[in-house]
């Protein structure tokens, strides 16, 4: 009896499989065994290749690489362009790239060479960016790469360039002192007092200053020379003239230079002179130490003003173009770090970040593993050089403000709460650091197994609007816009629980609680004993770009950023009710990225070129603007361009958010790589919610409205590429075609409907104007998979008078909002209206289901003379097939048996040696006479292979055929049908028309055949006998 327990069961999900016993000796000619058991082991010789190794480091390695004494580099993007090792076979990702580009950049490092194969191997993490193309790869590795696009027509940045011209053509003629231009403080260029540390009047500088001798002078004719000569140069485009430029570069070094340099220092110098004041009052005597030092503190800072380089605060103010000027650029020493100490190493490390990332990653007490070892920072670079400033966020709505002394709030001047404690109302001092330290007598560790953590940072904060502010408004009063130029903004790592760095004020060094407590701790730079206190800092970064502030009108309470405070009587005394919480960070951060992503399609730069953040409005009660800008250093100007088309981009908002087919959100809507920490609030139809009535305020679409509620009008393209995915989903379909016909839409109706019938749980109900017509094989095996399906009761058909020469459809989607859907003509390209509310899917619905007049029964398709045969790999009647079952199946004997045949012709495309053997087998029979003509007509291919039409014609040659090979170039000429034409000896005329040919079946011995894959053929009587 055989064995039913389940010891032998395949463990496999879903298998019904049964186990066998194996040997080992069943292996003996496997590959990868005896590549196991034969081959010697291969040595790995690994190393890093990363942009924390100096340049003649990393061309070492690559030539060791090369020459595979180094087989594996452990890389980070220096190797993802521009870099070719010839022979590379493999290329593992330790997460999935950002972007599809990223993964073309690294995967095609593998495979340059003809004689090998590329392998890429991807480890995708448990975060959601991983998770999401883990699950959709195919967007990743076929998806859509954007053009990398340069505008050298940008007006905002050819101005910066034509600055830097004229600032460097005066320092050159009027710079007397041997200092280069580069290094001009800006002391020396506003002439600060900077011995008598006194407040300048007015807050004017001196007429003998360096600046104002350069603002005379922008009103020169050299000056005039040099701009036009530079306008010239640069193919200016726009209207701007010498002296339009020239008034401009004046009135921005007066508003973003002078005016922001000058109120610094007159802030710390009137308190200079308040001090002094109290040094002669006789209250103060027994305070004159302390107000001594507090003067002397503030005397530091106003070094720290006046040491300022020129260039730095100009490419700052987005005056100069600030990539001329790597200001932003932070360094982390190490013992192999040029310039940190004298006996340093040759500069084999090269440890730079941008700011705002190396607040996280270089920050004290992280760790960065550089070539095998880890380094860990203890403190910031000459920290006593950098100047104080502090800032104060609501614990409650986030409100922001900033400042050059120390301060209490006793309330939010947003939301009015009081902070929920003393600690809570001060402000944070911060520095902006300019390099980071390691410990020079501590040897780096050796790498662990897991990657070092980075310390998170603060959100983006705007810490300063903007200079020459311009409002646009909408006809609607809907929104409002301010643009404005150089906004300042401002980010923070506050170190763990918030309570930032204990950083020492001599060496720099962040504290921990036992150094704290012993009073003394050693210098990072030479392990000496250092005796300095410390002070408790933030580490802050600032950038200016340009900004678009929007402030939505009408913004309902369900919309609002948090709840207003609520003071209560008692009777007695006023108490706050501040247990509110925070609301609606998810909406207003699914309006930031929809806004995001829709304007960087409509003014046409890319998604990673524009960031925003959200902030509650002063007395606004609860109501929050969105802050659009630049993430290009300084801005390019793209907050205008954003402000003159935003209705356009509302539009195409809505149109984002309402057209995805996800749930909450996704790539093709809200999600990016570098907002993922966000990913579980994002949220489209809140976004759709809110933009739809104002967008029907603004501008009524007539045609949308007309179509259905809630209807955007989107691409054909994007439609037809996931039309076969809503087949697939949908549950119930009514359509109405005006006919089969694929040239308006580009898609095949036929085949989408087969999908739909085929997943559908209900019954499709298709409305046609016109039924298909019995004048071609396409058209006969079409009405007689109609017919099927009628007879099946999968589908019910109703002709209807003419509806339109456009379809339209509604269907019911299994796990997904419903859709209808219509074809739209328009000048340029036809597009889709398309809505998924489910208001606007009953709408259509109940149009279409007024079209039926009368259903179409299946005898009016039925043709007697005409079947239809669907040959199936998966269904078991098409398997081992003995050469007569064969032809049973297909039809041919019925067609062939008893018969005399006169004449056959199969026309093929494509047909190969092996299908012709196939063809040959099939005809062959006692129904061919010695005078029965056969021809078989094959066309030429590009990439023929060798002696193809040799090869068919001995494949033939069992039935007398013959072969004629029609050239490429009358390929115009060769019908793509695959067909056999018989003429048989009774007068019968048949034809079978065979969707692929013979390449369905395979010959898997000299007498078995199978089917490989689905199909259909059409067999029909073309002079209307009966068969």
């Amino acid at each position: 009896m055989p064995d039913t327990s389940n010891h032998y069961t395949c463990r496999a999900n879903k298998c019904n499989g049964r186990l066998k016993a194996f040997s080992g000796n069943q292996l003996a000619d496997h590959h990868y065994r005896y590549l196991i058991g034969k081959r010697s082991p291969i040595a790995i010789r690994a190393a890093e290749h990363t942009a924390q190794l100096g340049t003649n480091e990393l061309a070492q390695r690559e030539s060791l690489f090369r020459q595979s004494w180094i087989n594996l580099l452990s890389c980070s993007t220096t190797l993802e362009m521009g870099v070719d090792i010839g022979e590379l076979q493999a290329v593992a990702l330790r997460n999935f790239p950002p972007h599809v580009s990223n993964y073309q950049q690294r995967a095609g490092r593998a495979g340059r060479r003809t004689d090998g194969v590329a392998v890429t191997l991807m480890y995708g993490q448990r975060r959601p960016h991983d998770r999401y193309y883990f699950e959709r790869p195919e967007k990743l590795i076929a998806g859509k790469n954007l053009i990398p696009k340069l505008d050298p027509t940008n007006f905002n940045i050819q101005e910066r360039h034509i600055r830097a011209e004229l600032l460097a053509a005066f320092l050159r003629e009027n710079l007397t002192t041997a200092l280069a231009a580069e290094n001009v403080k800006i002391s020396e260029f506003f002439d600060l007092p900077i011995t008598t540390f006194m407040p300048l009047p007015n807050g004017t500088i001196p007429t003998c200053s360096i600046c104002a001798e350069f603002q005379n002078w922008l009103n020169s004719d050299a000056a005039r020379t040099i701009t036009q000569l530079w306008l010239n140069r640069l193919g200016n485009t726009s209207t701007e003239t010498p002296k339009a430029v020239l008034s401009n570069f004046n009135t921005r070094i007066i508003h973003d230079l002078v005016a922001s340099q000058i109120a610094d220092w007159n802030t710390l110098a009137n308190e200079i002179f308040a001090q002094k004041e109290l040094l002669t009052d006789p209250s103060e005597i027994q305070n004159i130490q302390r107000i001594a030092n507090r003067m002397a503190s503030i005397k530091r800072e106003l070094e720290k003003i006046g040491d300022r380089r020129l260039h730095d605060e100009l490419a700052r103010a987005s005056i100069l173009p600030i990539y001329g000027f790597p200001i932003d650029v932070v360094r982390l020493m190490t013992n192999e770090s040029s310039g940190y100490r004298q006996n340093a190493g040759q500069n084999r490390h090269r440890l730079e970040r941008d700011r705002r990332l190396a607040l996280g990653e270089y920050a004290p007490s992280q760790d960065v593993v550089v070539d095998d070892r880890v380094h860990t920072r203890v403190g910031v670079f000459r920290v006593d050089t950098l100047e104080k400033r502090y800032y104060w966020v609501c614990e409650h709505c986030y409100h922001f403000q900033s400042q050059q002394q120390e301060a209490v709030v006793n309330s939010c001047p947003t939301c009015q709460r009081v902070p929920s404690s003393a600690a809570k109302a001060k402000t944070r001092q911060y520095r902006v650091p300019t390099a980071f330290v390691t410990d020079q007598t501590q040897a780096p560790r050796v790498t662990p197994y897991e990657k070092p953590m980075r310390q998170p940072t603060s959100q983006v904060f705007l810490a300063q609007d903007g200079s020459n502010p311009e409002t646009f408004g909408a006809s609607s009063e809907a929104y409002s816009l301010t643009c404005s130029q150089n906004g300042a903004f401002f980010l923070a790592n506050k170190g763990k629980s918030d309570q930032g760095f204990a950083i020492c004020n001599f060496c720099g060094r962040d504290l921990n609680h036992d150094q704290i407590k012993k009073g003394k701790h050693t210098r990072p730079s030479d392990g000496r004993e250092c005796m300095g206190g410390y002070t408790r800092i933030h580490l802050g970064h600032e950038f200016r770009s340009d900004l678009l502030k929007v402030r939505f009108s009408q913004i309902s309470s369900q919309y609002r950023l948090f709840q207003q405070v609520t003071h209560l009587a008692d009777g007695h005394e006023i108490a706050t009710q501040t247990d509110e919480a925070t609301t609606n960070t998810g909406f207003w951060r699914s309006l930031l990225y929809a806004l995001l992503a829709a304007a960087a399609q409509v003014i046409d730069v890319p998604r990673n070129e524009l960031d925003g953040l959200f902030q509650p409005i002063q007395n606004s009660n609860g109501i929050a603007e969105i802050v659009i800008y630049d993430s290009v250093p300084g801005g390019a100007g793209y907050a205008q361009q954003i402000a003159r088309q935003f209705q356009a981009i509302l539009q195409r908002t809505y149109e984002l958010v309402q057209s995805c087919d996800c749930g909450s959100s996704c790539y093709d809507c809200l999600r990016t790589y570098s907002n993922q920490i966000f990913h579980a609030e994002l949220d489209r139809y809140a976004v759709i919610e809110f933009l739809k009535p104002l967008l029907e305020k603004i501008e009524p679409n007539e045609t949308l409205t007309s179509f259905a509620p809630d209807a955007h009008q989107i691409a054909l393209l994007k439609v037809n590429s996931n039309f076969m995915s809503y087949c697939r989903q949908a549950v119930s379909a009514i359509w109405y075609l005006p006919s089969f016909d694929e040239s308006t839409t580009g898609l095949n109706w036929f085949k989408h409907l087969e999908v739909l019938i085929k997943d559908s749980e209900n019954p499709i109900e298709l409305i046609l104007h016109e039924l298909p017509r019995p004048n071609s094989d396409e058209q006969l095996f079409l009405r007689k998979r109609l017919c099927q399906w009628i007879d099946l009761g999968l589908l019910i058909i109703y002709q209807a008078d003419n509806h339109g020469e456009y379809p339209e459809l509604a269907m019911q989607m299994r796990s997904q909002s419903p859709i209808a859907l219509k074809l739209h003509p328009d000048t340029e390209e036809n597009t889709w209206l398309e809505t998924r509310s489910d208001q606007g899917y009953e709408v259509v619905k109940a149009r279409l289901e007024n079209l039926r007049s009368h259903s179409v029964l299946a005898s009016q398709l039925n043709d007697p003379d005409t079947q239809v045969i669907y040959p199936n790999p998966q269904d078991s009647q098409w398997q081992n097939l003995t050469l007569e079952e064969l032809r049973d199946q297909l039809g041919l004997t019925t067609i062939l048996q008893d018969q005399q045949i006169k004449r056959i012709t199969y026309s093929d495309r494509y047909l190969q040696p092996q299908e012709a053997e196939i063809l040959a087998d099939l005809l062959q029979g006692n129904w061919l006479q010695t005078n029965t003509q056969i021809s078989v007509r094959i066309l030429e291919q590009r990439d023929q292979i060798p002696n193809r039409r040799a090869d068919t014609e001995r494949a033939l040659i069992p039935i007398n055929a013959t072969v004629t090979q029609q050239p490429l170039r009358d390929r115009q000429h060769f019908d793509h049908g695959r067909s056999i034409e018989i003429y048989r000896c009774d007068g019968k005329h048949l034809r079978i028309l065979l969707d692929k040919g013979m390449s369905f079946l395979k010959k898997k011995t000299s007498s078995v055949y199978e089917v490989t894959s689905s199909t259909y053929i059409v067999v029909s009587v073309q002079n209307r006998d009966r068969l």
